[in-house]
């Protein structure tokens, strides 16, 4: 039988060297107050252990209901995903009327003919004739792209603000 790790002939060493310091008058004391020491080592113990299992318990409570609602939800989720899957082949499986095939018809016209159309006003209108307004510019045609530029630098010109005398680039 051991007690903390010492067997009967170690305890019993231990008990003669105490008799012999303390005397035989406070031995029962001290005896008393080791016994109540080992009694309240033991009460704090047993109550920090019932605290560790008590929260184990809630801890594996909890897990149990996480995991039953974590089966719910994949059950619910697997009966919508084969309910989904049902909708859809039934849905691919009927033939809808906007998938039936055309009627057949002509080949188009290939050499469709190009419209040209002749903007310039036959009275070109000149800025100062204007009263400030924009002048008239000639529409550009897809033949030239570069046609849309040479109007537009005109018109910023001819809009631009007047500058203070010293104040610009030149």
């Amino acid at each position: 039988m051991n007690f903390f790790g010492m067997g009967p002939m170690e305890i019993a060493v231990i008990l003669v060297i105490a008799l012999i310091i303390f005397g035989p008058g406070k031995l029962p004391e001290i005896g008393a107050a080791i016994g109540r020491s080992i009694r309240d080592f033991r009460a704090a113990t047993r109550e920090l252990t019932s605290e560790f299992e008590e929260t184990i318990r809630e801890v594996e409570t909890t897990a149990t209901e996480v995991k039953g609602t974590a089966r719910e939800v994949g059950e619910t989720t697997r009966t919508a995903l084969v309910e989904a899957q049902s909708v859809t082949r039934s849905a691919l499986a009927e033939p809808k009327a906007d998938q039936a095939p055309a009627p057949a018809t002509a080949p188009a016209n290939p050499e469709v003919p190009t419209v040209t159309v002749d903007y310039t006003p036959e009275d070109p209108v000149r800025p100062e004739a204007s009263n400030g307004q924009r002048p008239v510019v000639k529409a550009p045609t897809k033949d030239d792209p570069l046609a849309d530029l040479a109007a537009f630098g005109t018109l910023l010109d001819e809009t631009a603000p007047p500058q203070k005398p010293g104040t610009g680039s030149d």
